[in-house]
């Protein structure tokens, strides 16, 4: 593999480069790749890695501890391209409960941050302002 690689011009990095048995689970470019065994058949489940999950959702807490004092279409004009650029890149696999679970996350995330906002404030009141029902 090296060799033909060596005559385009390109080489592998000896540290980066590992040959897996696809049977068990494996890592690459932020996937994490599963080979399933349902009904006599082999299903590939291919999601989002829990370390690219955990980076992402510390890059989402570290924009919200730098936004304390900011307002919140500020901190929204933050969060939304980060969500943006990391929900489009895991969008074509089965990230479906990972979503879910991110979504949630961000939401706690979040809800900690406008509750710190306002300390004085009811819960009720924070959730009539920020967070109302039936509207979308």
């Amino acid at each position: 593999m090296g060799e033909w690689l060596k005559c385009m011009g390109l080489k592998l990095h000896p540290d980066k480069t590992q040959i897996v048995n696809t049977r068990s689970r494996f890592q690459f470019i932020g996937f994490s790749i599963n080979h399933i065994w349902k009904w006599g058949k082999v299903k590939t489940l291919i999601t989002s890695s829990r370390e690219s999950c955990r980076r992402f959702l510390e890059e989402i807490r570290r924009a919200i501890q730098l936004s304390k004092g900011k307002a919140a279409y500020q901190l929204i004009a933050i969060l939304v391209p980060k969500i943006v650029k990391w929900g489009n890149y895991f969008k074509y696999f089965e990230c479906s409960n990972v979503f879910r679970r991110i979504d949630h996350d961000i939401f706690q995330k979040i809800r900690t941050w406008v509750y710190r906002w306002h300390p004085t404030w009811g819960r009720d009141k924070i959730k009539q302002k920020y967070f109302p029902k039936n509207k979308s």
